[in-house]
C-alpha cells in the first residue's frame, strides 16, 4: 500500500494550495517516510493533491497564475518559487501549462551561509562571455587593517551619550591658507609589472578652508607637484568644495552624510586617540602616479587619528585622501569631478562608520561593520547621493549585469580580484541599491544604528524584517530573479531597480531607475558552478516554450536552497 506524504507536517514544502501546478518531489529530508512501488530499482513517490510550487510575483506585469503562464498584456512575466529549507536535496518534477509563449530560466539560490554541490546535469546552460570590468581593482584592504586598529583601542570608558555633547574643547589653531605641510600617505607604485602599495610622505600646500555652519572647519590641501595648469586648478577645487562642504549647507554632502550617519569625529576618552579639534582635512593626492585616471580613487586610513605613541607615521589628524590625476588625467570633466566626489563621500562615509560603531558603540570590543557590510554601506551612501555627485551606482549595477556572475558569498569582500569571476565593488553595490529602492533612508539608518551584529547578513536580514520586509533570504531570491528580467524595462514591482523619490526636510533623494537601459546580453550565469557558494546563486536557460505547451523538467535542488521558475515573453 502507497502511503503519501503529509506535507503539511513536512518541512520540505511551502506550500500555497491553490496553485495547479504540478509538482514531484523526491529524496526529501525531514518529513515522514513514504514507501511506494519500485520501478526500476527507484522508489516512486505519488505527486500530492497538495500542490507546491509558488506563485512568486504579484500586480503589473505579472503573468503567473493558478492555471500557468498568461501573458495578457505583452510584458508580463512570470515568477514561481519552490524553498527547500530541508537539509537534504530534493528532485522536484514540475509541470507548467503555457497559456502564452515564453523563455523559461531556472535560478538557484542558496540561502545559508554553506556550499552546496548542484547536480549540473539537470540544468542545461547556454554560453555567455564574462566582462571584467572594476575601476576598483587596486583597492587596498585598509578597511581590514581600520578595524584591526579598533581592537587596539585603550579605555573603555567612553558611551553613546558622549557623542552628542562634542563640543570643541581643542580648537586647532588656524592654518594660513598657501601653508605647505608634510603628510604621510599611501602610495600605489608599479614593480616589475605589478602595483605594491608603500608608505610615503609628500608636501601638501593648504588651497582652501570652508568653515562650515556646525563649527567644523575643512581643510583642502593639494599635492603641491600635482598643482597648476593642466592639473589640480582652482576651478576644479571649487567645484569639489562647493558640492561636498559648500559651507555646511542642508544640500551639501557632508551635511547628508552626517544627517544620516553622524559625525566624523568627537570627544572620546581613549587614550591612544587624539583629542577632537573640529577639523576634516581632504588630501588631493596622486595616489597612483601612472598619468590615467581612476584606478584608487580615495582611501580613509584610520591610523591618522591615534597619537604617534602608538603608531609612529600617523598624520595624527582626521584625513581623507581622493586621487588628484582622475581629475585632469582625461581632462577637466564633470564626469571624473563626479566620480571624485562619489569616492570622497565613499571615504568619508568610511571614516564616519569608524568612529561611530568603532569608538561611539564601543562596548566590550569594536562594533565596526565586517568588510561586506562597511564597502556595501559606503557604496549605499554613493546611490543616495546620485543626484548630487553622478551615476556611479547605475555604473556599478551595469558592471554587474555584464558580468553575469550571482555565484558570490554575500557575506565575504575579496579585494584582490585574482583569479575571481566575482566583482565584489559591482556585486555588492548592486545588491545595496536593489535594497534602497524597498526600504529606503529608515533602512540604511537602521542599519546603522544596530549594534547586534557586524556581520552583513545578519544585519540585512535584521533591518529587513524591522521595516515590513520578509526576510533576507527572500529579498536574495528576488535579486537573483532580477538578473534575469534585467533585459525587461517592465516587470513586477518586486523585482529590478525602479525610481524611487523620498523627500528628507529639505533634500528630495531620488534612487534612479538603475535598469531603464535594457540589458541585451545573455541572463543566464556566466560559468557553470559544480557548487554554489554560501548565498550564491545560478541561471540556467530551459528553452522556449510555445504556447499550447507544457513546461515539464526536473530540477535536483540543494539542502536549503530555492528555485525560482521565471518565463519571460
Amino acid at each position: 500500500m502507497q502511503k503519501y506524504l503529509n506535507l503539511y507536517d513536512s518541512l520540505c514544502f511551502k506550500l500555497l494550495p491553490t496553485i495547479l501546478l504540478s509538482i514531484m518531489v523526491t529524496a526529501c529530508g525531514g518529513g515522514e517516510a513514504s514507501s511506494g512501488s519500485n520501478i526500476g530499482g527507484q522508489s516512486q513517490i505519488p505527486i500530492s493533491s497538495v500542490q507546491s510550487l509558488q506563485i512568486d510575483c504579484q500586480g503589473t506585469y505579472c503573468g503567473a497564475t493558478a492555471s500557468g503562464y498568461v501573458n495578457a498584456s505583452g510584458s508580463d512575466v512570470a515568477v514561481y518559487s519552490y524553498d527547500n529549507i530541508s537539509n537534504l536535496d530534493q528532485s522536484l518534477q514540475i509541470a507548467i501549462p503555457m497559456l502564452s509563449s515564453g523563455q523559461a530560466y531556472g535560478v538557484l539560490t542558496n540561502y545559508d551561509s554553506n556550499s552546496k554541490t548542484i547536480n549540473t546535469a539537470k540544468l542545461s546552460i547556454q554560453s555567455a562571455q564574462t566582462i571584467n570590468d572594476n575601476p576598483e581593482a587596486l583597492q587596498l584592504k585598509i578597511l581590514e587593517k581600520n578595524n584591526n586598529l579598533l581592537n587596539n583601542l585603550k579605555d573603555t570608558k567612553y558611551s553613546i551619550e558622549q557623542e552628542f555633547t562634542n563640543n570643541k574643547i581643542n580648537i586647532a589653531p588656524a592654518i594660513a591658507l598657501g601653508t605647505v605641510k608634510s603628510f604621510n600617505i599611501l602610495r600605489n607604485v608599479s614593480t616589475s609589472g605589478s602595483i605594491a602599495t608603500v608608505d610615503d610622505s609628500a608636501n601638501f600646500t593648504l588651497k582652501r578652508v570652508d568653515n562650515l555652519i556646525d563649527g567644523v572647519i575643512i581643510n583642502y590641501w593639494v599635492e603641491t607637484s600635482e598643482y597648476g595648469v593642466g592639473k589640480i586648478t582652482d576651478t576644479l577645487l571649487s567645484s569639489i568644495q562647493n558640492t561636498f562642504s559648500n559651507g555646511g549647507a542642508d544640500t551639501s554632502v557632508y551635511a547628508i552624510i552626517k544627517g544620516l550617519s553622524g559625525n566624523f569625529y568627537g570627544n572620546n576618552s581613549f587614550s591612544n586617540l587624539i583629542p577632537y579639534d573640529g577639523t576634516l582635512n581632504i588630501l588631493v593626492s596622486n595616489i597612483t602616479p601612472d598619468a590615467t585616471a581612476y584606478g584608487m580613487m580615495g582611501y580613509f586610513d584610520g591610523q591618522n587619528l591615534f597619537k604617534t605613541t602608538s603608531i609612529a607615521t600617523s598624520n595624527q589628524a582626521a584625513i581623507v585622501v581622493i586621487d588628484s590625476e582622475t581629475l585632469y588625467a582625461n581632462g577637466e570633466t564633470k564626469a571624473t569631478t563626479d566620480s571624485v566626489v562619489s569616492a570622497l563621500s565613499h571615504e568619508f562615509t568610511h571614516m564616519v562608520n569608524f568612529y561611530q560603531r568603532g569608538i561611539v558603540r564601543y562596548s566590550n570590543g569594536s562594533k565596526a561593520f565586517s568588510a561586506a557590510m562597511e564597502e556595501t554601506s559606503a557604496m549605499m551612501m554613493e546611490d543616495i547621493l546620485s543626484s548630487h555627485i553622478g551615476a556611479t551606482a547605475k555604473t556599478r549595477y551595469q558592471q554587474w549585469v555584464g558580468s553575469k556572475e550571482l555565484n558570490c558569498n554575500m557575506d565575504t569582500f575579496n579585494y584582490s580580484f585574482a583569479g575571481s569571476g566575482c566583482l565584489d565593488y559591482p556585486y555588492h553595490s548592486a545588491f545595496g541599491s536593489f535594497l534602497l529602492r524597498k526600504y529606503g533612508l529608515n533602512g540604511y539608518k537602521y542599519l546603522n544604528n544596530d549594534v547586534s551584529q557586524t556581520a552583513m547578513v545578519p544585519l540585512i536580514d535584521n533591518m529587513i524584517k524591522n521595516n515590513g520586509g520578509d526576510s533576507f533570504a527572500d529579498e536574495l531570491k528576488k535579486w537573483h530573479v532580477s538578473f534575469v528580467l534585467s533585459k525587461f524595462s517592465k516587470k513586477p514591482l518586486e523585482f529590478g531597480y525602479p525610481q524611487q523619490t523620498i523627500i528628507n526636510g529639505v533634500n528630495t533623494f531620488t534612487f534612479s531607475k538603475l535598469d531603464d537601459l535594457v540589458y541585451t546580453g545573455t541572463t543566464v550565469s556566466a560559468t557553470k558552478p559544480n557548487t554554489l557558494v554560501g548565498y550564491g546563486g545560478y541561471v540556467s536557460s530551459y528553452g522556449l516554450f510555445l504556447s499550447g505547451s507544457t513546461l515539464t523538467k526536473t530540477i535536483v535542488i540543494p539542502a536549503r536552497s530555492t528555485i525560482s521558475v521565471v518565463i519571460t515573453p
